[in-house]
């Protein structure tokens, strides 16, 4: 006996698929490539996040890929994953830890900017809006 299939779409991709598989799931399954974007596939990279609108429903939901079963009507986005910054710097540069100190910013420009997420999850919890939380995960930072 087959199961049922839902109709959904993925990236603007018509989709049909079983409601057993994730939204990564589907795509492959639907045999779309993709790998860019999709990391450790349990959830706690962080880097599969998509934007998921369900069948009748007007409000746009931040989500995981690898943790979200599709469903009948459902739209789904894929978020662009940004690439992480790669650094160059000398070891032997750095002579002991108050150089580091010193140094840490300029070799890391982008750890100014950081508001300690971390993809901690108990904040994620705490919060009074949790989709908030994913829209500001935007670094690869410490994840």
């Amino acid at each position: 006996m087959s199961e049922k299939l839902v109709n959904l779409t993925i990236n603007g991709k018509p989709i049909s698929a079983s409601p057993s598989l994730s939204a990564i799931q589907a795509l492959w399954h639907a045999g779309y490539t993709r790998v860019e974007g999709i990391g450790c596939l349990e959830g706690v990279c962080g880097s599969c996040r998509i934007m998921v609108r369900r069948a009748n429903q007007k409000e746009v939901t931040m989500q995981l890929g690898c943790q979200t079963f599709v469903e009948e009507g459902m739209q789904i986005i894929f978020m662009a994953f940004p690439n992480p910054t790669h650094h160059s710097y000398q070891l032997t540069d750095i002579k002991n830890s108050w150089d580091v100190q010193g140094q840490f910013h300029h070799i890391f420009p982008e750890a100014s900017l950081c508001r300690s997420c971390g993809l901690n999850w108990r904040l994620k919890a705490s919060l009074k809006n949790p989709e908030t939380y994913l829209l500001n995960v935007s670094c690869v930072t410490c994840a």
